[in-house]
């Protein structure tokens, strides 16, 4: 059994209250962990403690085998913040070379475009951060960590402020990221980009986490599920497969609204109670 890349063994934090009071979770490479909860549920002191910012009161972190607070393991950690960190002063190649310099890499202008491109903001490498929009930002600084693409990867609503073609750019760049073996963490508010990103979830709630699984099983906990077909067999072909396993094709979509309702139960409803 391959040896998991991110580990916290019965971590304990708090504030003023406690945030965590033993938490424990596993991830392997090639597995990505959306990280779910309400506003102060926990998830970006989690994510602060695996990128070595933060330590638990007691328990402990490893990523990769070593204590993320230290140098040479944090060159194996990709960090974007709940918040965009990129100088304004910079423009968006010179902030692509900036990370990549501080994890000890020296790219070529070509690497450096190319990283740019591959989150389309390939045509803003010469433009100051200071003059882009918050989903460009994003973009730039999702860039960077394509192009140092370390083991693991740790993204704190690194979605926020993206556009819908952004989102799937994030989640395209996640995919492929995941595909090459990287371990990824992910904090995020939109529903979808955590259904289609991550292999598991955990969902915070209070000092306690709520849920951690597959996203079948927490498919089976909501009581709502749905198939999604990918690849060139036809919608028939995923008709009569469904059928041999017993299961009844409704729609091709994932069941967002019922997770939603799941995950924030006494959130109101659109339009009030129409009951």
């Amino acid at each position: 059994m391959t040896a998991a890349t991110v580990v916290v063994e019965s971590a304990r934090f708090a504030y003023k209250a406690p945030v965590f009071t033993g938490l424990s979770i596993a991830i392997g490479p090639g597995e990505a962990v959306a990280v779910l909860g309400r506003n102060g549920a926990g998830k970006t002191t989690l994510l602060r403690m695996l990128a070595g910012e933060l330590a638990p009161s007691e328990g402990r972190v490893r990523v990769g085998g070593g204590d993320p607070r230290r140098a040479s393991v944090r060159k194996g950690i990709g960090f974007i913040g709940e918040h965009p960190a990129a100088p304004e002063f910079l423009n968006a190649a010179e902030y692509v070379t900036y990370v990549a310099n501080l994890h000890g890499l020296s790219p070529t202008r070509d690497a450096v475009a190319a990283a740019l491109a591959a989150t389309g903001v390939g045509t803003l490498g010469a433009v100051r951060v200071g003059n882009m929009s918050k989903g460009q930002v994003r973009r730039v600084e999702l860039a960077a960590l394509v192009l140092v693409d370390p083991p693991v990867w740790i993204l704190d609503e690194a979605d926020s402020g993206l556009d819908p073609g952004g989102g799937r750019v994030f989640l395209a760049v996640l995919e492929a990221a995941r595909a090459r073996g990287r371990c990824l963490v992910i904090a995020t508010h939109v529903v979808g980009h955590a259904l289609r990103s991550s292999t598991k979830i955990l969902l915070l709630e209070g000092p306690e986490s709520r849920f951690e699984g597959t996203r079948d099983a927490l498919a089976a906990r909501v009581g709502a599920r749905a198939l999604v077909h990918r690849g060139a067999d036809s919608a028939a072909d995923l008709v009569a497969r469904a059928a041999a396993a017993g299961l009844t094709v409704e729609d091709g979509g994932i069941p967002e609204d019922a997770l939603e309702a799941w995950l924030y139960p006494d959130a109101p409803t659109p339009g009030g109670d129409r009951r």
